[in-house]
């Protein structure tokens, strides 16, 4: 099952590629819920801008166990997908990287794509983060 990128109007209008620019941006909500099978309710919400296509580099959150790297909404399938790596530097040269898929219908590890649209996150809520999930 596929789903268009909302617009800021809320309407889903299929959009025409950039092939000129690699670094086309998209503002992505993940929906956290209470378990780790997304049964329970929605605690929270993490909005941020992402790319459109493959190519963001290395984040690493300090504190955490690992880093992300190719981090994009995808607008032709309607998913967000990124890498992760164990460790800081997104070194894939011991351990390959795991590739995530997170998508509206999907939990994976609590979480589900929430709303999307083609173009950078302006400012949000106090109740909104702007950083990388994965667990």
């Amino acid at each position: 099952l596929q789903f268009g990128c909302d617009d800021n109007d809320g309407n889903n209008e299929e959009k025409e590629d950039n092939e000129d620019t690699n670094d086309a941006m998209a503002c992505v909500t993940l929906k956290k819920y209470t378990d780790m099978n997304c049964q329970g309710a929605q605690v929270s919400e993490i909005v941020f801008s992402t790319f459109t296509k493959p190519g963001s580099p290395c984040y690493h959150e300090p504190g955490t166990e690992y880093s992300v790297k190719d981090q994009f909404y995808n607008l032709d399938s309607g998913v967000f997908q990124q890498k992760v790596y164990p460790g800081s530097t997104c070194d894939e040269s011991k351990v390959p990287p795991m590739e995530q898929t997170y998508s509206k219908n999907t939990c994976l590890y609590g979480y589900k794509l929430g709303n999307c649209y083609e173009g950078a996150c302006f400012d949000k809520t106090s109740n909104s983060e702007e950083e990388s999930v994965t667990t």
